[in-house]
Parts: structure tokens; sequence; C-alpha cells
């Protein structure tokens, strides 16, 4: 190219791509079919990660982690609620069973409802010899009345017993005092 010539103009956006394309309006779609669908996608791939392996033996736990671990609690619940409806399995059972160790013990407690959870939680802090009060603490410190009361009413209905007798026998004298409201 001779030194005092110009480069070749630029063709014009419209010439190398043709008019601009109106697409038509996608109706969005509403808050509770696109929660839905996600829920059914989730509950389906929790199902193939927990029972699609070869011959339905194992358990795929980084597909198991991002379905549930990437999910808050009220997502997990549609899910659960899914995975009933078109498996006709419990979710938390499912997991329980295919799940071991920490992880199967963390799979668990974000699984459960508020009230289950704070029953296992009492029954994590009080298993064995002695009690775990610093667990107790924690849990009480963390829980609204309302949770409190709706957790005990889950633990008697899971032991036939009170609450507040089974935690009297585990504290010791320095700790009495937390459950003294329960009487």
């Amino acid at each position: 190219m001779p030194v005092d010539a110009q480069p070749p103009l630029r063709a014009p956006r419209a010439a190398l791509f043709g008019p601009p394309v109106a697409l038509p309006l996608v109706p969005p779609l509403r808050s509770s079919s696109l929660k839905d669908y996600i829920a059914t996608l989730d509950a389906e791939a929790a199902h193939e990660a927990m029972h699609g392996g070869f011959l339905g033996l194992g358990c795929n736990d980084k597909k198991l982690i991002a379905v549930t671990c990437s999910r808050t609690k009220a997502q997990l619940e549609r899910t659960a609620a899914k995975y009933r409806e078109l498996y006709d399995l419990s979710l938390r059972d499912d997991v329980i069973s295919e799940t071991g160790g920490d992880f199967g013990k963390l799979l668990k407690y974000a699984l459960a409802p508020p009230d289950l959870y704070f029953a296992d939680m009492i029954d994590w802090a009080t298993e064995g010899m002695g009690c775990s009060e610093l667990a107790l603490i924690e849990l009480f410190v963390t829980q609204s009345h309302a949770e409190m009361a709706a957790g005990k009413e889950k633990w008697e209905a899971m032991h036939d017993s009170s609450l507040i007798d089974h935690l009297d026998e585990e504290l010791t004298s320095e700790y009495k005092h937390l459950q003294v409201s329960g009487k």
C-alpha cells in the first residue's frame, strides 16, 4: 500500500449485520413459578447425586454440595417439598442414609426444620457422658422464645419425656439457672 493511500473504509454496522431486529417481549416468569422450577431442578439433581451413580451405589458429594449448600433455608424447604412430591421420599432421610460423618451431620442439620434442628441439637449436646453446656447456651441464645417452645414440643414428642427434667439431670449446678424459665 502506498504511503499516501488511506486504509479502506469500514462498512457501516447495518451493512454487515443487517437492520436491527426487534425481539419479541417475553413475559417475565412469575416469582413463584421460577421458584418452583428451581426447586424441581434441585430435587432432580439431589436425587441424581444420591441415586445416579454406578448401579445406583454411592453418592456424588460434589453434586449434592452444589444442590444443598448454595441455597437458603427457604429454598431448601421448597426443594424438600418438591423432592417428596416427585419421589415420595424425604430428602432429609435420603441424605442421612447416603452420607456420613461430619458431612452427613452438616446436611442433616441444614435440611432440618427449625423445631427438629432444636431437638437434634439438644440430643447432640446431651449425648454420652456429661453435657456440652456451651452448646446449649449457644442454642438457647440464638433461638427466639417461639422457636424454643416449638423445639421443646418436638423434643418431648420424640422422646416421650420432659425436656426440663432431662436438662435438670444433665446440667451441672452452675448452669441449672438456664432452664428455670421452662418450669
